[in-house]
């Protein structure tokens, strides 16, 4: 009887030893993969944002029109400060990318605008005309991730 205690605690030591190592290798793993990721993105941000020293300025495609592109990821938005032209129409558009999180409950409430944005792809609102001094928040339905638009 107490040899078969002696191997059920071996057993269960054995077992625990396993499922930490485990999850050690998959905790390694899943941050050697972000880290990749991160690499990646700050490459590719800066292989096509290098002709633009306004990141998280607006576009104007004609005098009175501007589009903002604002990216929804896992762990929140970017940019998160964008400077934009008042007295115009604004166009924003959200750029889902993985999103999976609260980040994709997506809220302006100046505008009254709450939607669910897709977990990748785009989706378009009208912010119609701003006067200068307004700031627009979009934030998540949580209120962990926001960014906001400042009109100039």
């Amino acid at each position: 009887m107490y040899n078969l205690n002696k191997i059920k605690i071996l057993f269960l030591v054995v077992a625990l030893l396993l499922i930490a190592a485990f999850t050690i290798f998959n905790l390694m793993a899943c941050t050697t993969n972000n880290q990749k990721e991160t690499l990646e993105e700050a490459n590719t941000l800066q292989e096509t944002d290098t002709s633009s020293e306004n990141y998280g300025e607006e576009t104007t495609d004609k005098q009175t029109q501007q589009t903002i592109e604002v990216i929804a990821k896992g762990g929140g938005y970017s940019p998160e400060k964008i400077n934009a032209k008042a007295d115009q129409s604004t166009t924003l558009i959200m750029i889902s990318q993985n999103a999976y999180g609260c980040e994709r409950a997506f809220v302006l409430p100046q505008l009254k605008i709450a939607q669910i944005l897709p977990e990748n792809g785009k989706t378009i609102f009208d912010l119609g005309v701003q006067e200068k001094g307004t700031t627009l928040l979009g934030v998540c339905s949580m209120g962990m991730y926001y960014f906001e638009i400042f009109f100039n």
